[in-house]
Formats: C-alpha cells, sequence, structure tokens
C-alpha cells in the first residue's frame, strides 16, 4: 500500500507546461493552414484571375492580369515561407529548443503585421483575416509566458 501521508508528488519539471503545448500546437496549425492556403492558392491562380478579370469587366476598370498574378504569386510564396517556419517553429518548440520560441516569435509576428495590414487595406475584417489574426495573437501570448521561457531556460535532465 503506497503512503499517501506526504501528499502529492510534485511535477517533474522537465515536463512541457501547457503554455508551451498550446504554443506548439497552435504554430503547427498556423503551418499547416498557411501551407494549404498557398498550395489551394497556387493551383488555383488562373481561375482566381479570371474571376479578377470578370469582376473588372463588370465595374468597367482596367485589370492588369500580369500584376495581379505577380501579386497573388509573391503573396502565396510569403504563405508558405511563414507556413515552413511555423511548422519549423512547432518541432523545435517541442523538442525544447530555443531557437523554437524565437523562430515562432518572428513567425507569428509577421503574420501578425501581414494580417493587419490586409484588414487595413481591404477596409475590414474578412473571416480568414480574423482567424489569423486571433491565431497568431494567442501563439504570441503563449511563448511569452513565463512558463514557457522558464522551461526552455532549464536544461532538459539527462
Amino acid at each position: 500500500m503506497p503512503d499517501t501521508t506526504k501528499g502529492p508528488t510534485p511535477a517533474p519539471t522537465d515536463r512541457m507546461p501547457t503554455p508551451a503545448k498550446v504554443a506548439a500546437i497552435l504554430l503547427g496549425f498556423l503551418g499547416l493552414l498557411l501551407l494549404v492556403n498557398a498550395v489551394l492558392g497556387f493551383t488555383g491562380l488562373g481561375s482566381i484571375l479570371d474571376e479578377f478579370a470578370k469582376a473588372a469587366r463588370d465595374r468597367d476598370v482596367d485589370f492588369d492580369r500580369a500584376a495581379a498574378s505577380s501579386q497573388l504569386t509573391t503573396l502565396f510564396v510569403a504563405g508558405a515561407v511563414l507556413g515552413l517556419m511555423a511548422a519549423v517553429a512547432c518541432i523545435l518548440l517541442a523538442g525544447r529548443h530555443k531557437a523554437g520560441r524565437l523562430l515562432g516569435i518572428a513567425c507569428a509576428g509577421i503574420q501578425l503585421s501581414l494580417a493587419v495590414f490586409n484588414a487595413i487595406g481591404v477596409g475590414g475584417l474578412l473571416n480568414y483575416t480574423l482567424l489569423l489574426i486571433v491565431l497568431t495573437v494567442a501563439i504570441l501570448v503563449m511563448l511569452f509566458r513565463k512558463q514557457t521561457v522558464d522551461w526552455l531556460r532549464t536544461e532538459p535532465p539527462d
């Protein structure tokens, strides 16, 4: 029969704290979301440009297909790069590497800036933009939590 008079045993310090787990999961989700968006955007680029051209014709607006294609390609490449950065940050953070936190902060900060500028440029919040803003703010909050910082500061036991 185990001795229960000592009370509960303290949690081991080498376990990943909840904020770090949440940050890793959200970084993985952000990476997946951005990569899927980039892949779907690249595969449907012709259709997207056709719809833009149709909308421009309906409104009697000049439409430069080459410029729009260049801008969309740049947008999708940036999304793919940030998606890969988020996936790498997720893996590094789960492996208790300090670089995972720094890469996650950089990735979430850049994506938050892009989402805010997108919302300003569009003149409102789209559902996707709102999701990105909430997701990146949650990632940043979790990565700056004291438990995450302290956990990464201490060396894992051998």
